[in-house]
């Protein structure tokens, strides 16, 4: 492939009319090293657009039909597609994928086998987005012990998986078990790799992320400074990693009431993901989310209330309208509408939030009383007090409960 020169234009890009030019060709194994080479190269870049899922399909289809190629070669194809549909946010496809690596890769090697253990810790890391944390918990396990075995504690593999077992471990709150392991990784990282690498930039974010929520707010500053200076020297200003860094930064400023210095990174990283990632990324919602939340605390609600939508667009798509992320982007509108004294669509938005946690609201739980509280006011400014009257007999039985 042969890359036109002085062009400034994306690397991905560049890539995409060099093999449009390419003629696919007179050697079908040169074929499929030349799609592995590529994809492995644009997948290290943080490039997933669309003709780097080409490209996945394409080599899928090159080694299924491909009659010389070999069973780990097809795991490969199926490993790196998932990997792409992932960072896609297009986690139903990506998890198909996954499974059918895993399966072969089982089958092919047995369980203690490197090549077992990471389509064990892709399909691990998807699990846990999707909510299946116990048996993605199990998956990382395995993997962690089959790594430590063959490649060593302090091995970049290993590291990472015990890396994606302690956000898993801090998505459940467990902070207790989350902080050892993420400073064990960060420890190991800097003596393995340096101080500027990408992998130590990754383990500065995530100790910094549990320890904003331990409101160790000091040090928490220190490490996102460093991972945000380490990942633009490493990966480049606009790398989507580099916006996770900056949009967490942001959480940490949020948290400290900074709000014009949180807002400033927040629409930095949100710019970085919509470039990168597109307007219909689950990260790039997430991003809008926490902009809206921002944009709320400063009272600019006309604002807020703009990217609450976008965002629950995104998230009833990919994570579906029960979702506790969705519902609390959800929740986040519902008030923004209420402080605007626009009372009607206030009570739908949150008899709408009421259906969706139907469940919540059967069992009288006391985790959505915050939203009947508020529906109970809307009620009232709407003149329905009859009916406000009955969420308050409801929430004032849960409460006694």
């Amino acid at each position: 492939l042969k890359l036109e020169d002085n062009v400034k234009i994306d690397i991905e890009t560049q890539y995409e009319k060099a093999w449009k030019k390419w003629k696919l060709n007179e050697n079908k194994e040169t074929t499929g090293d030349i799609l592995h080479l590529l994809i492995s190269f644009l997948l290290f870049a943080g490039k997933f657009g669309s003709f780097v899922e080409s490209l996945g399909r394409v080599s899928v289809k090159f080694s299924v039909n491909n009659p010389d190629s070999k069973n780990e070669n097809l795991s490969d194809s199926y490993n790196n597609l998932g990997v792409i549909l992932f960072q896609n946010s297009h986690y139903i496809e990506a998890k198909k994928y996954y499974k059918k690596a895993l399966s072969i890769t089982e089958k092919l090697f047995g369980l203690e086998h490197l090549e077992t253990a990471t389509s064990q810790s892709n399909l691990a890391v998807l699990l846990n987005e999707l909510g299946e944390k116990d048996l993605a918990e199990k998956l990382l396990c395995s993997a962690i012990a089959t790594r430590t075995k063959v490649l060593g504690t302090d091995h970049s593999e290993t590291l990472t998986a015990i890396n994606n077992l302690a956000l898993i471990f801090y998505g459940n709150s467990n902070f207790k078990e989350a902080l050892p392991l993420f400073e064990q990784c960060l420890k190991s990282r800097k003596r393995v790799f340096g101080k500027f690498h990408r992998e130590t930039a990754t383990s500065l974010n995530n100790l910094a992320l549990i320890l904003t929520d331990l409101k160790k707010y000091a040090d928490a500053k220190v490490l996102y400074k460093q991972a945000i200076l380490v990942d633009e020297r490493t990966l480049g200003p606009d790398h989507p990693d580099t916006a996770t860094t900056i949009n967490n930064f942001a959480i940490l400023l949020y948290r400290l009431k900074n709000y014009d210095a949180s807002e400033l990174h927040y629409r930095r990283a949100l710019k970085i993901r919509q470039k990168s990632l597109g307007q219909n990324h689950l990260l790039t919602a997430g991003c809008m989310s926490n902009l809206a939340f921002l944009l709320s605390a400063k009272q600019d609600f006309i604002s807020a209330e703009a990217f609450f939508r976008k965002a629950i667009k995104v998230k009833d798509t990919i994570l579906g309208k029960t979702n506790a992320s969705t519902l609390a982007s959800l929740s986040g509108l519902a008030s923004v509408i209420y402080e605007k004294a626009d009372y009607e669509n206030a009570e739908v938005v949150l008899k709408e939030y009421l259906s969706r946690s139907n469940n919540e609201y059967q069992n009288g739980t006391k985790k959505i009383a915050k939203q009947i509280k508020l529906l109970i006011k809307v009620l009232q400014k709407n003149g329905k007090n009859d009916e406000a009257s009955e969420f308050e007999a409801r929430l004032k039985k849960s409460n006694s409960d």
